[in-house]
């Protein structure tokens, strides 16, 4: 039935000069081209192949065009990744002389085993404990009983740090980004909750009066 109407539309088509067969019947799904083949006469054969070939061509090309652009793309994250590598190793050794590289690696975006190469065995060791010593969020609010208003504040303000901010997936329909803590530094900061409050209850005070509060 489909091949009848495409022999009724080349038909049409031969008896108007402007409407080319040879573009119509390019068109076409392989299976009804190679059908109706036969009943092409030699110039719209030779016409069709010509147009079949240059569509192969552009194909060709665009493929090559994607794979050139894929290759850039993946070099250019790759450069990437290598740069963020060099900055981290960069400040690994700096944390050696000035602070903690163990807290400064567990805090990176890292895993354990990439970073086993970077570090010495006590690094490594250091690392692995803070890493496992983390938790998020709302354990961190039963453990302080505070509202998440209060905790951001004193993230925000240096009282509380966090160790990072990792990618977490299986416990939620989307993966989802959350802040983590070192929860022994959490339980140091119990007993203080309660002064950080009035701390911050005479900020609020100063700041109605329109005055500043400065930390010595």
């Amino acid at each position: 039935m489909k091949t009848d109407k495409a022999l009724r539309r080349i038909a049409a088509m031969r008896r108007n000069d402007h409407q080319p067969v040879a573009e119509y019947v390019a068109v076409l799904p392989p299976d009804l081209r190679k059908a109706i083949l036969d009943s092409l006469t030699l110039p719209e054969r030779r016409a069709l192949e010509h147009l079949l070939k240059a569509r192969q061509e552009r194909r060709r090309v665009r493929a090559i065009e994607d794979e050139k652009i894929h290759e850039a793309a993946a070099a250019k994250q790759e450069a990437a990744l290598e740069a963020e590598l060099s900055g981290f190793v960069d400040g690994l050794k700096a944390q050696r002389l000035t602070g903690d590289a163990a807290r400064f690696a567990a805090a990176s975006r890292y895993t354990l085993t990439q970073l086993v190469r970077l570090l010495s065995p006590e690094e490594r060791e250091a690392c692995r404990s803070y890493r496992k010593d983390e938790i998020l969020t709302s354990r961190v609010r039963d453990l302080l009983g505070c509202s998440l208003t209060e905790l951001n504040k004193w993230t925000r303000d240096g009282r509380l740090p966090t160790l990072r901010t990792k990618t977490i997936s299986g416990l939620f329909p989307k993966k989802v980004t959350a802040r983590t803590f070192l929860r022994a530094e959490v339980e140091r900061a119990v007993g203080q909750t309660e002064d950080w409050r009035k701390q911050d209850g005479v900020q609020k005070a100063y700041r109605r009066r329109g005055l500043r509060v400065v930390r010595t």
